[in-house]
């Protein structure tokens, strides 16, 4: 079950986020097939540290709202959520009502998950933000593999 799926405990529901460039998160809603992504911070060890808890329909929608969020950092609360299973927790991180970031996995113990939390804030308020989308590897490859111009544009 996806973290997203399984999220409990949020007090409100989470609703799009609107970025400020006019593009709406999230892939538009036509016949046509689009491509879509999130974004995830990483630590430097390429670790997920946290990921967007919108999807976004380009690139420059999700690094422009990531650009913004990062002057959000002092406004950022985590909220630690229950997972599926006993003994399982997570987080997610709301600027006013809204969630942006959720955790990407599940941790032991509601400590550890407020932990990790403040240090996902405070590895955000730091991160440099990539000036290009990177394809997603498929779990147990790695991600040293080329893409052509045309991979990269469908990567998105």
């Amino acid at each position: 079950m996806a973290f997203r799926e399984s999220v409990r405990n949020v007090g409100t529901p989470v609703r799009a986020v609107a970025v400020r460039d006019g593009h709406r998160a999230g892939p538009l809603l036509t016949g046509a097939p689009r491509h879509s992504g999130i974004w995830r911070l990483l630590a430097s060890n390429r670790r997920e540290l946290g990921r967007s808890s919108s999807v976004y329909a380009t690139f420059s929608s999700a690094r422009a709202h990531v650009l913004e969020l990062k002057g959000q950092c002092d406004s950022m609360v985590a909220t630690v959520v229950t997972g599926p299973k006993a003994g399982t927790h997570g987080w997610v991180i709301s600027v006013g009502d809204v969630v942006v970031m959720t955790a990407g996995r599940w941790y032991g113990a509601a400590s550890t998950s407020r932990e990790a939390s403040a240090g996902t804030i405070e590895a955000f308020h730091s991160a440099l933000v990539g000036a290009d989308a990177r394809h997603a590897t498929e779990a147990g490859q790695r991600g040293n593999r080329v893409l052509s111009d045309e991979e990269r544009a469908l990567s998105w």
